[in-house]
């Protein structure tokens, strides 16, 4: 046995495995009644049955999808306000790098172009606006410039600026994203609730930063990476709980104080529980409660119970006795238990359990039936201690406290590839004695009747054999899955790269949760849609009656939405900047009758002899005959635009006094043909440069004397 708790987390695919590959397959194990085989499988096809999620908001999801489809959905998790907060905080950021403020418009395009990122993967951001073919693509193109969304990809910001303590950027590692953090968990908390099967389980985010915060197991895919507590859905895979292990933070000591901070409703139950010595509020497991009555307390379950499969990392009597007492006897636990975490007044029978299977044939296993105390424990060993206080030592004996067998719980010994042990306060029963063979009718019937698991055992090639199992350990093989399922979903098409910075990590992180929930949503919504019209038969719902889409399909249509308004605004700022007349209508669509052309000789400036000055120009007015400065010519017939300009005004007053009867400057009477009339005028030739020759002549050096 694997010595560390990280190490052993991947035994049980080993020994249960998952059910994949060709159906059908010999049988292996003893025949078992048809009965009990009926009653097996009704037991897993109602837990299917009862799968599902609840939405606690439903009017608010229904008028989001109503009003913008899927993309509403998601706004629910990443909502307006958030959105402007996160600009707030992303703003100052890129003032400090020279770039001006942007707004909401293009803070949404550029969530849309990150989630795009994972429709078509690249390996180089740089790539998406590349002129290549092989590599470019349009949507990036076409909505924001490529230096614009990598300022505000290295611009994100997560936290406030400048208003958290040094202290708790000391003691939390994650306390740059650790408000945006609780307001999406918790968002995914209040929005829907599982109603049967769900699985609690640990999601990773893999990331290269060094950070407190990231732990390292050897046996996992992700090595590297930040560790989060999820509770998901089974049939859904609606990512209901979230929570981070913990790790490096010393804020607050335990878990269960950080998680009562984000939801203070759970305070007080779980202070009492605490209180009663069932529950150590300083270790995970008494988070690992929290996460799971706050379902009950939110909505009890329409069937009046719930099941919870864990994997052995979690399973233990002493972690579902006080979800059952939580729960008011509503939420079961399944799953795989290590040896060392059997309870003590049970383990000594378990141990012989897996001693007497460890040669026994492929599907053989016993019902051992998990004990506890009864009474004042603490009082019955003082009062031994006492009665044996005199005696010599060979003559006491071991302290062993009043107990009976637990309601409705027990360890199942299933003999797979390895020996298992399973755990599930879901029986139909209590034993009638500590230990049973699988095959008594009792220890059958206690297990909710019995089913089949596919196995590979050797002996077939194309097929996999059934191997006769509990129904119990048949619900685990079959329901253990969600939290995986919902990593493979995510990691099919991620939104995220390979980060140095563990709060954009996180981020991309986040949106993947947001999608897939609204995703989940949106499932619920359409088969709740089509119930009605199938029942009613009815046209007039609420939401139109269609197949439903694809995640991909999904995250299309957000993608889309996202960056519409800056793709058309891009559009705009296009067809403005490429907008040019037609030269017909340039050509004679100026009706004036002064006309400034070139002179053959030089002519003495009208507005600067009234003046009094003696400048000589070579332009001059084909109507007027008489030179002019450039600038003297639009301050005589385009006064309008030099209305602001004081020293042409001032100019324009000499010209003002002169008809009132001022001396003018003299002129000549006789005719001045050095002014280039009209229709002599001539445009100017174009200088066609040739094209530079490809290859470049390389300068000779001469040699150094």
């Amino acid at each position: 046995m694997k010595t560390t708790e990280e190490e052993s987390k991947g035994d049980d695919a080993e020994c249960v495995g998952r059910d994949d590959g060709a159906v059908g397959g010999t049988m292996i194990g003893p025949r078992v009644d048809p009965d009990i085989l009926r009653v097996g499988q009704r037991y897993i096809d109602g837990l299917e049955a009862e799968g599902g999620i609840t939405l606690l908001q439903e009017e608010k999801a229904m008028r989001a999808f109503r009003e913008k489809g899927i993309l509403g959905l998601f706004a629910l998790f990443f909502t307006r306000k958030l959105r402007s907060t996160l600009l707030q905080w992303i703003n100052p950021r890129l003032r400090e790098n020279g770039t001006p403020d942007i707004t909401l418009r293009e803070l949404n395009a550029y969530i849309g172009l990150e989630i795009a990122t994972s429709l078509c993967p690249l390996n180089r951001l740089r790539d998406y606006w590349s002129t290549n073919e092989l590599y470019g693509h349009p949507l990036f193109q076409s909505t924001m410039q490529r230096d614009l969304f990598l300022g505000i990809r290295a611009a994100i910001t997560l936290h406030p600026t400048d208003t958290v303590p040094e202290e708790v950027k000391q003691r939390d590692p994650l306390w740059h994203c650790r408000s945006i953090l609780n307001n999406i968990l918790k968002k995914c908390a209040l929005l829907a609730v599982p109603n049967g099967v769900s699985a609690l389980d640990e999601s990773s985010i893999r990331t290269k930063a060094r950070s407190a915060a990231r732990t390292f197991i050897p046996s996992k895919p992700d090595k590297y990476a930040v560790r989060f507590y999820a509770l998901v859905d089974w049939k859904t895979l609606y990512v209901h709980g979230l929570f981070d292990n913990g790790s490096g933070n010393t804020t607050v000591e335990g878990h269960l104080e950080r998680y009562t901070a984000i939801f203070p409703e759970m305070r007080r139950p779980i202070a009492g529980r605490c209180a009663e010595g069932g529950l150590n509020s300083k270790k995970a497991t008494a988070l690992w409660v929290a996460m799971l009555a706050r379902q009950n307390q939110q909505l009890p379950a329409p069937s009046g119970k719930r099941v919870v499969v864990m994997d052995s990392y979690y399973t233990r009597h002493g972690l579902a006795k006080p979800i059952l007492e939580m729960t008011t006897g509503e939420t079961r636990v399944i799953g795989t238990c290590r040896l060392n975490y059997v309870d003590s007044l049970s383990r000594s029978s378990v141990e012989a359990a897996v001693l007497a299977l460890q040669h026994a044939e492929r599907g053989s296993w016993k019902l051992v039936a998990a004990m506890e105390a009864v009474g004042d424990v603490k009082a019955a060993e003082k009062e031994h201690k006492r009665r044996e206080k005199g005696l010599k030592k060979a003559q006491k004996t071991p302290f062993v406290p009043p107990q009976q067998r637990s309601a409705n719980a027990g360890y199942i010994v299933f003999r797979d590839k390895r020996v298992v042990i399973f755990y599930t306060n879901d029986l139909t029963a209590t034993p009638s004695i500590n230990v049973q063979d699988g095959s008594s009718r009792e220890a059958q019937m206690c297990c909710n009747g019995m089913g089949f698991i596919k196995r590979w055992t050797g002996t077939e090639v194309f097929r996999r054999s059934k191997v006769c199992a509990p129904a119990i350990v048949c619900a685990y093989n079959k329901y253990m899955n969600a939290v995986d399922r919902f990593d493979q979903l995510r990691s099919t098409n991620p939104t995220r790269r390979r980060e140095k910075r563990l709060q954009m990590s996180i981020f991309t992180w986040l949106l993947d949760v947001a999608i897939h929930n609204a995703y989940a949503i949106y499932q619920a919504i359409i088969a709740a849609a089509n119930g009605h019209a199938a029942t009613d038969n009815a046209n007039d719902h609420e939401v139109e009656v269609s197949a439903p889409k694809s995640l991909r399909e999904a995250k299309e249509e957000i993608v889309n939405l996202l960056v519409a308004a800056q793709h058309m605004h891009m559009q705009s700022l296009r067809h403005r900047a490429n907008h040019r007349e037609p030269i017909e209508d340039i050509v004679g669509s100026d009706q004036s009758q002064h006309m400034l052309t070139r002179s053959r000789g030089k002519l003495l400036c009208l507005l600067c002899s009234i003046r009094g000055g003696k400048n000589r120009v070579k332009y001059a007015c084909t109507r007027c005959r008489r030179g002019y400065h450039v600038e003297c010519f639009m301050a005589i017939y385009y006064k309008h635009m030099m209305s602001e300009n004081a020293a042409v005004m001032d100019a324009l007053s000499a010209v003002i006094l002169t008809t009132s009867g001022m001396p003018i400057s003299k002129t000549r009477h006789r005719q001045n043909t050095s002014i280039i009339e009209p229709c002599d005028l001539e445009l100017p030739k174009l200088v066609i440069r040739e094209p530079a020759s490809g290859i470049r002549k390389r300068r000779r050096i001469s040699p150094a004397v």
